[in-house]
This record gives C-alpha cells, sequence and structure tokens, in this order.
C-alpha cells in the first residue's frame, strides 16, 4: 500500500512538473511573440540608438569615451534620426583647428546630443558669440568622468598647439549626475577608500542590464512605462524601489550613502574649478533642470523637487563658484497647462524622452550666453548684434508656446 502511495506522489510531482514545464514554456513563447510584435512599432526605433557599433570605446580611467575620428552615421533616436560623429579628440564636433581662447564645454547626454548638431546648444553658443566652443558632452557621464574629460581635451589641444581654454562650461543634470557619481564610485574610487560603498542602496536604484537595454523591446516597453504611468512610479517609490531621476531629491538624511554621493559629487565640482584655474581659465557650472522640476504636472509623487538645486547652490555659493541656474529660466519659458504629456514641438523636452528638445537646446543657448555677456565671462567682437539677436530668439521662443 505504501509503494502504491509513492507512485501515486510521484505521478502527482511528475505532473506537476510537465505543468509547471509547459507554462514557462508557454510564457517564454508568448514573450517572444509580443518582442517580434514590439519590433514593428516605435519601440524597434528606441533599440536602434544603440546600433553606432564603435562609437563608445574602452577607457582605463573612465571606464568609456567616444572613439576619436568616428566617421559620420546616422543615430536613429526615435524623436528625430540625426548624424553623428567624432572629431580627433574624441568629441561629437567639428576638427578642432588651432583656434585661440577657445571655450570648453563637457556634460552628459544632455550636452552630447539627442538633438542634431547645428541646433544643440553648445553649437549655437558657438554661432551667437563666434567663438570656438569645443563640444565634449559624453552620454552616461557624471562630474567625476566630466572632470577626466576636461584634462584629456586640454591635454589634447595643448600637445597640438599649446592653447589653453579661456572658459570651462561643465553643463550638470541635476536628474543623474549624482546617481552616475556614486555608481562610478562604487565600481572604481571606493576600492582605495575605506569608506565602503552601500551595496543593498545601491540595488534598490534602477540602473538597466546593459545588454537587455539594448537589445530587448520589451524591457525598453517596461522603461518607457516606468518613465510615464505616474501609479506605477508611485507604487515603486512605496516599495522603496528609485530610479535614478529620483535619487538626487531623496533625503540624506534618511539613506546615508546619499550624503556620501553627495561628499564625492561637490567635490569633484571643486576640483572641476582647480583644474580651470590651473589652465588659467575661467569656470561656470550650468544647472539643467528635470522635466518634472520644469513642468508640475508631469510629477508622480511629492518629492522635495527643489532639494538637489539648493544644495548645489549654496555649495557653489559659498565656494565662489560661478554658476547658472535653468530651473527658473525653463520654469518661465515652460507650458504649465496640465496635460498628459509634453509636445516634442511646443514644450521643452521630447515627448516620450527625457532629454531637451530643439526649443529646449535654444533656451539653454540663450540663456548662458546671456549669463556669459552680463558677467564678463566671454568676449565677442560684436556684443550690441548679439544682445540684439539674443532678444530676438528669446521673444520667439515666447510667442511659440
Amino acid at each position: 500500500m505504501c509503494h502504491n502511495r509513492g507512485l501515486i506522489i510521484m505521478e502527482r510531482i511528475k505532473r506537476l512538473a510537465g505543468n509547471v514545464g509547459l507554462l514557462i514554456v508557454a510564457v517564454l513563447i508568448t514573450l517572444a511573440i509580443v518582442e517580434i510584435a514590439l519590433r514593428f512599432t516605435p519601440f524597434n526605433k528606441q533599440l536602434e540608438i544603440f546600433e553606432l557599433k564603435g562609437y563608445l570605446t574602452g577607457d582605463n580611467a573612465s571606464i568609456y569615451d567616444i572613439v576619436k575620428n568616428y566617421p559620420p552615421a546616422t543615430f536613429n533616436f526615435y524623436e528625430m534620426p540625426y548624424t553623428v560623429w567624432s572629431n580627433e579628440l574624441g568629441c561629437y564636433d567639428s576638427p578642432y583647428k588651432g583656434e585661440k581662447d577657445y571655450v570648453l564645454i563637457v556634460g552628459d547626454s544632455f550636452t552630447w546630443g539627442f538633438t542634431p548638431y547645428e541646433r544643440l546648444f553648445p553649437r549655437l553658443i558657438e554661432t551667437y558669440t563666434g567663438t570656438r566652443v569645443l563640444k565634449c558632452g559624453v552620454m552616461g557621464y557624471g562630474t567625476r568622468k566630466e572632470l577626466m574629460k576636461i584634462k584629456k581635451v586640454t591635454q589634447e589641444v595643448m600637445k597640438k598647439s599649446n592653447n589653453k581654454p579661456a572658459l570651462i562650461i561643465t553643463a550638470y543634470f541635476i536628474g543623474n549626475d549624482l546617481v552616475d557619481d556614486l555608481h562610478f564610485y562604487n565600481k572604481t574610487a571606493r576600492k582605495d577608500a575605506n569608506s565602503p560603498a552601500q551595496p543593498s542602496f545601491l540595488r534598490r536604484i534602477r540602473r538597466p542590464n546593459t545588454m537587455v537595454y539594448k537589445h530587448s523591446a520589451i524591457y525598453r516597453l517596461h522603461e518607457f512605462i516606468m518613465d510615464n504611468n505616474k501609479l506605477y512610479r508611485r507604487l515603486k517609490l512605496r516599495l522603496g524601489f528609485h530610479g535614478e531621476y529620483e535619487l538626487p531629491f531623496l533625503s540624506p538624511e534618511k539613506y546615508p550613502m546619499l550624503g556620501k554621493a553627495w561628499e564625492i559629487n561637490l567635490e569633484n565640482i571643486k576640483q572641476m574649478q582647480l583644474e580651470a584655474d590651473a589652465l588659467g581659465a575661467k569656470f561656470v557650472i550650468v544647472l539643467i533642470p528635470t522635466r518634472e522640476q520644469v513642468y508640475t504636472f508631469l510629477r508622480p509623487y511629492d518629492l522635495n523637487w527643489v532639494k538637489p538645486n539648493e544644495i548645489l547652490t549654496e555649495f557653489l555659493k559659498k565656494t565662489g563658484i560661478m554658476y547658472l541656474d535653468l530651473t527658473p529660466i525653463f520654469t518661465k519659458y515652460a507650458d504649465q497647462t496640465p496635460r498628459e504629456s509634453l509636445n516634442s514641438q511646443r514644450d521643452l523636452y521630447w515627448r516620450h524622452d527625457r532629454h531637451l528638445n530643439l526649443k529646449g537646446h535654444r533656451l539653454m543657448a540663450i540663456s548662458i550666453v546671456k549669463y556669459l555677456l552680463e558677467n564678463g565671462l566671454l568676449y565677442t567682437e560684436y556684443p550690441a548684434f548679439v544682445k540684439q539677436t539674443l532678444t530676438h530668439d528669446i521673444n520667439q521662443i515666447n510667442l511659440n508656446q
């Protein structure tokens, strides 16, 4: 009888295992069908963004950088495909021809692109002022990597021409420069430090798996929902899981590692100022707000949306570092009419992407040039004409709201 009972139990286990196996196969088949179906939707365009093979190359110090002399290729940004390349300095820029008293601009993807070259704010600054601007943003960079980029580019230029920059501008994106620095610290600097990172905290910050992020349309759909569904984001926050764009708005008192992140971040900014001083250059940091900071109706929950600006401006004033916070300027020119999503033509950010659009880049360029001229940080041969052009263009932005 015991033998028969054992056989019955074994048979049930086999059936259960078989049913579980069939369920797993069914789920995998369903996911495969959904993945294939999504390839015929705009989400496939999001995957094509990463098809610039060889555009990024390994770097011993900063982990990666833009390869030098990359030939023109189509960047399939789903909002607006355009052509990208790199010059002999490893920057998305025209070749450097030995221009003196140049301006060097570094930053992350907000500086690098997601907008055609001629419409990027560094290029517009160059166009407005007639001053040579080296446009050296790299996607995914935080302040530590940007400091390395400053050193690398200026050293390359001095080897070729012995020229030094007259002005260095760091474009600081409030949404993720802090988390980029924290992850870089966790990968590199902490190995030689006595202060360990907190893996449990880092795991609670969403950092997409690179291979899945690049090659799965389902994952990109998941990313889109996470970025745009307010209910989903509220639930995620209540469960204690944070996206990288939420990290700067959380309390350092609640998360000790966040205090460490700010310490690292601010020290990097200080080192940028010292590097500029060593080169005999002026230094300015420009703060770029997130779309939720500018458009209040996009906020999915209550966070301290001014906290990072307060931390940064207090530090910058204390250390005497010149800065321009674009948050109030962008808020002034933003259409605050409540709606479900932004308009890629009329607003300052793309509808389905967190980066600045054409209008956002123009407003940023105008704001920076005005600040530089008002503070005597930039020389231009025709200041009256430049100011007249800026006034005309800012009025056009106002009319197009």
